[in-house]
């Protein structure tokens, strides 16, 4: 008889690859996307410095250049991290991720003294 050793209430992790860039990098990002293929099972995490007054259209560029479903993180959303799921974090807006989930929040340094993520993981 085979018994099933996971815990039901074990969380899932999700393997995330984060990709920095600043507003030059886009032509790169949209390569990397075009390339990369769309069911290895891994959460990509995009930040991108840009000009915090304009709004982005990056998660729709990158949208056009893969198959997976590709979303902004904006106004204090807290979203479940999903495998083979695209996150654009939006312009001023700090990355917070765990585990299970990302969401970002607004800087609380001025310009040029921010970190751009802060993470907690389980242990």
């Amino acid at each position: 008889m085979e018994t099933d050793n996971k815990k039901p209430d074990a969380p899932l992790r999700v393997t995330v690859c984060g990709i920095g860039a600043s507003a030059g990098g886009l032509e790169a990002l949209r390569e990397f996307f075009t390339a990369v293929p769309p069911d290895l099972g891994i959460a990509y995490v995009v930040i991108v410095h840009l000009a915090p007054e304009h709004e982005s259209e990056l998660a729709s560029l990158l949208a056009q250049r893969t198959k997976m479903p590709v979303q902004e993180v904006s106004d204090d959303q807290k979203l479940e991290l999903k495998p083979n799921c695209v996150y654009v974090i939006s312009p001023n807006r700090m990355l917070q991720i765990d585990d299970r989930s990302i969401g970002s929040m607004p800087f609380t340094e001025p310009r040029g003294h921010r970190a751009p993520s802060t993470r907690s993981f389980a242990h």
